[in-house]
């Protein structure tokens, strides 16, 4: 059984985060050969190996991106 996510209301409360904005990692870290994301996080490879070094402000871009991502897939709960 797939785990579902609701990517808009994890995205949601990463924007709300001004300091330490979490890391949308799930451990799942398969990455998709068709469109270059991880089947997990949403995030392109690129977009994982900058993460440690974003400030906050782009982690919160890439939580955009990752909502974004998940709405065009119907992956939201």
């Amino acid at each position: 059984m797939q785990m579902r996510i609701d990517w808009a209301a994890r995205a949601a409360e990463a924007q709300g985060q001004h300091h330490n904005v979490p890391s949308p990692c799930l451990s799942v870290c398969i990455m998709d050969p068709n469109n270059g994301m991880c089947t997990g996080c949403w995030r392109t490879l690129d977009e994982i190996a900058a993460w440690s070094t974003l400030d906050e402000a782009g982690k919160r871009s890439i939580w955009r991106l990752i909502a974004e991502r998940a709405a065009v897939r119907g992956e939201q709960a």
